[in-house]
């Protein structure tokens, strides 16, 4: 799979920035930019949606719902979290 460029929008605060994200044949983000055509933002971004990429790969990042038994929290699928919230 080729890199790819997709137009999205940061949402890291209420003004949803359009930006363009690029990732490598392994998924990954490469480049995170401001998109021109969007009509809100015109290309502007801040320097978090600029870090997005980072907090998207970053090892420590939750992705998976948890549950605290006693001290530590164990992994919980899906449905089980929602139906125990």
């Amino acid at each position: 799979m080729p890199t790819t460029t997709r137009p999205t929008h940061c949402c890291l605060c209420e003004a949803h920035c359009g930006i363009l994200v690029t990732v490598d044949e392994q998924q990954q983000v490469t480049r995170i930019a401001g998109d021109p055509d969007d009509v809100l933002s015109k290309g502007y971004i801040c320097p978090k949606a600029t870090a997005m990429g980072g907090l998207h790969h970053d090892p420590d990042r939750l992705r998976t719902p948890r549950r605290r038994v006693g001290e530590v929290f164990e992994p919980v699928g899906w449905d089980d979290a929602f139906d125990e919230i």
